[in-house]
C-alpha cells in the first residue's frame, strides 16, 4: 500500500481519527509521518492506551458496574493477564 501524502512510499503506520462522528484512516510512510510531527521523529500516538500501563494499545474492555453508572477502560494484552499466569 502506497502513502497518502506522498503516494510513492510504502505505508509504515496507519492512524484513525474521528472527525465529525466518522472514523478516518491515515496510511502514512516514514518520511511523511515525520514531515507531518515538524521534522522530529515522533512515536506514534496510542488509540487506546492501556489504563494500567499507558505503554501499549489497549485491547481488552474492561468495564466495571456500581450504582453511579458503568466506567469503561481498556487494558493491553500483558496488564489484562491474571497474576501468576503467563500466555
Amino acid at each position: 500500500m502506497l502513502c497518502d501524502r506522498c503516494g510513492k512510499n510504502t505505508v509504515s503506520i496507519v492512524t484513525t481519527t474521528l472527525v465529525e462522528g466518522r472514523q478516518v484512516a491515515s496510511c502514512l510512510c516514514d518520511p511523511c509521518r515525520r514531515a507531518e510531527a515538524g521534522g522530529r521523529s515522533a512515536r506514534p500516538t496510542l488509540e487506546r492506551p492501556c489504563a494500567f500501563c499507558g505503554a501499549r494499545e489497549g485491547t481488552v474492555k474492561l468495564t466495571r458496574l456500581s450504582e453511579g453508572g458503568r466506567r469503561v477502560s481498556y487494558l493491553c494484552e500483558t496488564c489484562a493477564q491474571p497474576k501468576g499466569r503467563k500466555g
